[in-house]
């Protein structure tokens, strides 16, 4: 981070129109890509990009989107694929929530296979999982992909409150927004 407080990776705070994301991003990026999607999307090319985004309280934010280039786009800058990060909802995050945003966006990447198992290209995969919190709330898991994903989420939730109870144990709270958070501390291994 930057000394400067109007600054974040030596780029202000607010900032007018997209750029291309500061090389602390890219790293990052390149980071969960080695370790999630590395034969995935080993030959895709990939641009960052920040944009300026909204800090309005109570509506939706996009956090960020993934968009797979067009046949001219790709001739023209030579890239697959443009992953857009939000710089405003960015500086928001947290660093574990910052990896699961740009896992999230590039999971979305994905390539294209022939019926003959070749990669013919790049495109965009869709969500698994598409629905309402008040749906699922009135009609619980109605669909075949909330089935699915209630075990995980369950798990995993299972898992965090796990941590968060030995990290309050063993006294490594963390301070976010003023208030004490039994967060765990990140180490090498998580």
């Amino acid at each position: 981070m930057s000394s400067n407080t109007n600054e974040l990776y030596g780029v202000p705070l607010k900032i007018e129109e997209p750029m291309v994301a500061p090389d602390e991003i890219v790293a990052m990026a390149e980071t969960v890509r080695t370790q999630y999607h590395a034969e995935r999307l080993k030959d895709a090319r990939i641009a960052y990009v920040i944009k300026p985004g909204s800090d309005r309280e109570g509506a939706r934010v996009e956090l960020g989107k993934a968009k797979a280039c067009s046949k001219i786009e790709k001739l023209l800058s030579s890239f697959d694929f443009v992953v857009t990060l939000n710089w405003f909802a960015w500086q928001e995050l947290d660093d574990r929530k910052r990896r699961a945003l740009l896992d999230h966006e590039l999971t979305h990447c994905e390539p294209k296979i022939d019926g003959e198992g070749f990669r013919k290209g790049w495109q965009l995969r869709r969500h698994d999982v598409e629905d309402f919190v008040e749906i699922v709330h009135r009609r619980g898991l109605w669909t075949g992909d909330l089935e699915a994903l209630a075990p995980v989420a369950a798990k995993k939730h299972a898992l965090m409150e796990k941590r968060r109870k030995a990290a309050k144990r063993q006294g490594k709270l963390k301070f976010t927004g003023g208030q004490k958070t039994a967060e765990p501390v990140a180490t090498a291994a998580s």
